[in-house]
């Protein structure tokens, strides 16, 4: 049962170093499309699309983990 923990401590480690880089990435990326473009419909659609990616990328990580 120890080696299962300590498996599944591995694992969540990764997962939430992955996540910590993941928004340290997206949210500079959120901000340059926010402070760049003016405010349009496809204003809009990158923000959507960057939020879909975010979930895509949870669902990812969630399902599959990280290499």
């Amino acid at each position: 049962m120890k080696l299962q923990h300590e498996a599944n401590a591995h694992i969540n480690k990764k997962q939430n170093k992955f996540s910590k880089e993941f928004k340290e990435l997206a949210n500079p990326l959120r901000t340059l499309i926010k402070n760049s473009l003016n405010n349009t419909i496809e204003l809009e659609n990158a923000l959507l699309h960057l939020v879909e990616v975010e979930l895509w990328t949870q669902r990812s990580v969630e399902v599959w983990g990280v290499k």
